[in-house]
């Protein structure tokens, strides 16, 4: 039985649970394998940039992303922004309160992207975005997991549902089969993901002066 669409999908679940009598319920239990698979994968696939306008001391990031890797100014002189973490941002805003300028700091809270200084102008950037995972809908057919790997669709959808219908052993094995096949994806797409944050040295260096205009220590 090919599975190419959520329709598909949706006539898959419950041939598989042999229980014809949860078909309505499959749309749900897609979701909640969506759900997870969002929460999980870290791949190349969900790499994207994005034209954006910095003009404000708070923007709000692009709609369905899950992390903001990097800012680059575009307009102007080109230049990456550093990104610090929100207590790093919250100190170089106390050593400078009315510094604008050209940003040159961001960071991210929830859906919103500070940066610092205040900009002094409207600027010009691409930001580096990790999407999500992209509903299926009647309106959204198919999305790049479902193209490429529909077993981990598959499989999580009949964990939810063997869950539901409190059949516990095929629900732990569909969910081993469904952990497999996302261990498979991630493995096959795997890039440089697990970021962690650059210590800002300006932070860290004791006994010496920071200086809020330029940067410099």
């Amino acid at each position: 039985m090919t599975i190419a669409t959520y329709s598909d999908l949706k006539a898959a679940v419950p041939n598989w649970l042999r229980r014809a009598d949860l078909a309505g319920m499959a749309p749900g239990f897609i979701m909640l394998a969506e759900r997870e698979m969002d929460r999980t994968l870290r791949t190349a696939l969900q790499l994207g940039r994005q034209a954006i306008t910095i003009d404000s001391e708070f923007i709000t990031a692009p709609a369905g992303f899950r992390m903001v890797r990097g800012l680059r100014l575009t307009s102007g002189s080109s230049r990456v922004l550093r990104e610090v973490t929100p207590e790093q941002m919250a100190a170089k805003k106390a050593a400078a309160q009315a510094l604008t300028g050209a940003p040159r700091w961001f960071t991210v809270i929830g859906a919103q992207i500070e940066v610092w200084p205040v900009p002094d102008k409207a600027y010009a950037a691409t930001a580096e975005l990790q999407a999500g995972v992209t509903p299926l809908s009647d309106d959204n057919p198919t999305n790049w997991i479902l193209a490429g790997h529909p077993d981990a669709y598959l499989f999580g959808a009949l964990a939810a549902g063997a869950a539901y219908a409190k059949n516990d052993e095929r629900a732990a094995a569909f969910q081993a089969q469904f952990e497999r096949v996302l261990g498979d994806i991630q493995e096959a797409q795997r890039t440089s993901y697990d970021r962690t944050l650059r210590t800002d040295p300006d932070l860290q260096t004791a006994g010496r002066a920071f200086n809020p205009l330029t940067g410099d220590l």
